[in-house]
């Protein structure tokens, strides 16, 4: 019984988030068309972006095929399930638990030409600052990470280590697709840090050109 009650909760709150989300209205902007030259190509695209601005890039990218990491918390459990309800390939595992595995899964996925997206804070900050996962991910994919950022104004502002960003309902919301940066082909640790660090001060920089966030 307490299954079915968590069951019809769930399907309830999934379907009040899709109506809020549903009401956005979004304009893409690929700088240099760097993302439609690779898909044209038929390669596949790791996306960086902040765990503040998740939910918007998430939900317009639903149904993409995309695959992304979920942490092995509860509260992974139920992104999990929202994630694959939008069309996601999900890979269970964080910075702190299971990693390894869900890195193995991811680079399987984008082997395979599936787009991918990275929450490089996540799952629980500190807040910009990039781990190293994705540097891993995305030399399996040529070494090419694109980050992607919204600018949306008047957004809400939760009290939470990242400051999620929530969008008002009908809400105009710009996503740009960065200029791609690109990795070497090494993978020895202090290859890996260097551009960890390469990428972390990158996305902070495209913040502070592309997006409304705080830095």
């Amino acid at each position: 019984m307490r299954k079915l009650f968590n069951s019809i909760l769930f399907n309830i709150a999934y379907t009040i988030l899709w109506l809020y989300c549903r009401t956005w209205r979004y304009k893409f902007n690929d700088i240099y068309h760097s993302y439609v030259v690779r898909r044209a190509q038929g390669k596949s695209a790791v996306f960086a972006i902040w765990h503040c601005q998740m939910l918007p890039l998430i939900f317009s990218h639903r149904r993409s095929g995309m695959g992304t990491m979920a942490s092995q918390s509860k509260e992974g459990d139920l992104i999990a399930r929202v994630l694959k309800r939008l069309g996601y390939e999900i890979t269970r595992g964080s910075s702190t638990r299971g990693g390894g595995r869900a890195l193995v899964s991811m680079r399987r996925l984008i082997k395979n030409g599936h787009d991918a997206v990275i929450t490089v804070d996540g799952p629980k900050g500190p807040r910009y600052t990039v781990k190293p996962g994705i540097i891993l991910a995305a030399k399996q994919n040529g070494g090419v990470i694109t980050p992607a950022l919204i600018n949306c104004k008047h957004a809400k502002r939760f009290n939470s280590w990242d400051r999620f960003l929530l969008p008002p309902p009908f809400a105009g919301i710009d996503i740009t697709y960065a200029p791609p940066m690109l990795l070497s082909p090494d993978t020895d640790g202090e290859t890996i840090e260097r551009e960890r660090a390469e990428l972390e001060k990158y996305m902070l920089d495209c913040t502070n050109v592309y997006s409304s966030d705080l830095i």
